[in-house]
This record gives structure tokens, C-alpha cells and sequence, in this order.
């Protein structure tokens, strides 16, 4: 992936403004998604919900 290539978008509960996230480095998309530790576990993948300062994604750097 690229610098600032769309990974996707968050849509907001309160007014349901669409924010779109980018790439903020390139390299290999790692993981994504927010995970919470206090989710019920059979739901996890379905809790789409972050907050601010929350991690969703992790990318690695390029192989050279």
C-alpha cells in the first residue's frame, strides 16, 4: 500500500459524518480493525465502535 491510499471510513453516531482514513505511511497493511479487550467475545468482529485515539490499523514497513 501506498501513503495515503483510503483504507476505509468511519462514520460518526451523532451526526453521521463520514470521515475517511489513509494510509499515513506506505507499507504492508499488518492488521486492522478496532479490537476492545471488554467486548463480549462471541460479538468481537461485530463491535465496528472507536474512539478517539484508538489503534485500527497497523502497518508494517516495507520488505528491502
Amino acid at each position: 500500500m501506498s501513503e495515503g491510499q483510503p483504507l476505509g471510513h468511519l462514520l460518526s453516531d451523532a451526526d453521521l459524518a463520514v470521515t475517511p482514513v489513509l494510509a499515513p505511511v506506505s507499507g504492508r497493511l499488518q492488521s486492522w480493525g478496532c479490537h476492545r479487550a471488554n467486548a463480549d467475545v462471541s460479538l468481537a468482529a461485530m463491535h465496528p465502535y472507536a474512539s478517539e485515539g484508538d489503534s485500527l490499523a497497523t502497518i508494517a514497513a516495507p520488505k528491502r
